[in-house]
């Protein structure tokens, strides 16, 4: 039969909990910090002290596995999302789609969306490359340290007439290559933009 803690116990249950040393949980717990080795390890010893440890302990194991499991959910579905779930081809331009078209686990990967007064707007993502070393080392998969580092954020420049795609507003360095010349002509540096 389970016996009752006396609130000395309880509270060093609290606090071993958050510590998980013995002899600080004692002295947090209200014993005399002279005692607090010994009785610690006596609490410890202690059936019905062990049992409530115990029980909270898979308790919060559960509740740390359900977070994980959601945080795994989430960094997938960022991972995953593509411009395309974010904008729409409209006959001849991109536009962003209404916030309520866009999935609700797309959202936390929109890092930034700017409209511009010209009619144009810049879409940045949340870089992927970290998102995935994050879930590799969830999941205990190995994840190299050269992803940890900070990689630059990619942006889409939409409905800018006249520029090459990627252009930013107010940037007049790139423009569209002239008709039948191959971006394999430089090496595929260009990606297809030619500088004035």
């Amino acid at each position: 039969m389970r016996g009752r803690m006396t609130a000395k116990q309880e509270r060093f249950v609290k606090a071993y909990l958050k510590c998980l040393n013995a002899t600080e949980a004692a002295k947090k717990s209200g014993y005399s910090e002279r005692s607090a080795k010994t009785l610690g390890a006596r609490l410890l010893a202690n059936p019905d002290v062990k049992r409530e440890i115990a029980t909270r302990q898979a308790a919060i194991a559960k509740h740390a596995d359900i977070e994980k499991a959601s945080l795994v959910r989430q960094l997938a579905a960022m991972i995953f999302t593509n411009v395309s779930d974010i904008v729409e081809w409209d006959g001849g331009t991109l536009k962003v789609k209404p916030l309520s078209e866009i999935p609700g686990e797309f959202h936390p990967a929109i890092q930034k969306i700017e409209r511009r007064a010209d009619g144009t707007a810049t879409i940045e993502m949340v870089p992927k490359l970290p998102l995935i070393a994050e879930l590799n080392k969830m999941l205990g998969y190995y994840a190299e340290e050269a992803q940890e580092q900070v990689l630059p954020t990619f942006g889409v420049f939409l409905d800018v007439p006249g520029k090459c795609p990627g252009t930013p507003p107010g940037v007049e360095a790139l423009e569209l290559p002239p008709e039948g010349e191959s971006e394999a002509d430089d090496g595929g540096s260009r990606q297809g933009c030619l500088p004035k």
